[in-house]
C-alpha cells in the first residue's frame, strides 16, 4: 500500500484508476 499522494500522483492498478476517474475532480 502506498501513501494518498503516491496513489493520486501515480495509480498503479487500472482499478484506481478508473475509480479516481469516476471521483469527480476537487480541482476542477
Amino acid at each position: 500500500q502506498g501513501s494518498a499522494e503516491q496513489i493520486l500522483t501515480a495509480p498503479r492498478h487500472p482499478y484506481t484508476q478508473a475509480l479516481l476517474a469516476s471521483v469527480p475532480r476537487v480541482d476542477g
